[in-house]
């Protein structure tokens, strides 16, 4: 997805359209390419407002995006197509699973949890943190990995 130059005008500033391109990208975990031209930063006052309201929107929201350029964004996107979840095994109450990506910052496993909620989670068998987020019509719990390979296990109890 691209925001070609979004949050300003001619005639000033537009962070209400600013705005909905960050939420778009959050709402549904876009890549999103903000893009604005050298000359128009360094030239047009409205163009450094509207990165700076950027800035401080992302705070304001609590995201914490991945910052980085196209090359960067085609390795990212390359080392994820790549990645692997294998030997699941589902039973009442756990899940467990491999999980294998060659990105060197580590990736983000998202598990389905239906309506139940993550009461542990062990990677190779330590204690590891999660986040959880009702989204796309259910819960789901999201683990952040390290590049290589990891055996993910989640205790999931029922939704109180």
């Amino acid at each position: 997805m691209v925001a070609y130059e979004v949050g300003y005008t001619e005639e000033g500033t537009d962070f209400a359209m600013l705005h909905r391109a960050v939420d778009l990208a959050a709402r549904h975990h876009l890549t999103m390419n903000f893009f604005y031209h050298p000359v128009y930063i360094a030239r047009v006052e409205a163009c450094r407002r509207a990165i700076d309201e950027m800035l401080r929107y992302l705070e304001e929201r609590g995201l914490r995006p991945a910052f980085m350029g196209p090359d960067e964004v085609w390795r990212w996107w390359s080392a994820r197509s790549e990645a692997r979840i294998e030997e699941v095994v589902a039973s009442a109450g756990e899940v467990s699973f491999a999980a294998e990506c060659g990105y060197p910052s580590g990736f983000v496993v998202k598990v389905p949890l239906g309506f139940g909620r993550v009461e542990e989670c062990r990677r190779n068998g330590r204690k590891v943190e999660w986040r959880e987020a009702w989204e796309f019509g259910q819960r789901w719990a999201f683990v952040v990995l390290p590049r290589g390979r990891s055996r993910l296990r989640l205790r999931i109890g029922r939704n109180r």
